[in-house]
């Protein structure tokens, strides 16, 4: 146990130089760019205006083959992934996350991700 403690202590403070010296991208400090043609306000917008700018940030209505919703997750199915925006510009809108595979993304909006789904169907 002695011993654990002194390695704990150690790899602590070598983990936390590199980290540091080498700007390494771990989980929380991910760059935070802004687009210039997104300048968000910080005011809230209401769910249909999130809908439609997630929509938009996707590529369009013409650009989605699948959507669907879990509990934390809006999972969307792409014709082309090179439309999609870039991750700040989901960020901006409330999305904590954004995984890509292939042609599909899933973005991490909370318990708001089923009523965006709902709002973004209407808007198909």
């Amino acid at each position: 146990p002695i011993l654990g403690i002194f390695y704990f202590i150690g790899f602590y403070f070598i983990f936390k130089f590199a980290i540091m010296k080498f700007n390494l991208k771990t989980i929380g400090r991910e760059d935070e760019e802004m687009e210039k043609d997104m300048m968000m306000s910080s005011e809230k917008t209401s769910l249909s205006e999130t809908a439609s700018k997630v929509l938009e940030g996707l590529g369009g209505k013409d650009n989605i083959t699948y959507i669907d919703a879990c509990a934390s997750r809006l999972r969307v199915n792409l014709k082309q992934i090179e439309f999609i925006k870039s991750d700040a510009y989901f960020k901006n809108l409330g999305a904590s996350g954004i995984l890509r595979k292939g042609n599909s993304v899933q973005i991490v909006f909370g318990g708001l991700s089923d009523n965006i789904k709902m709002e973004i169907d209407k808007l198909m």
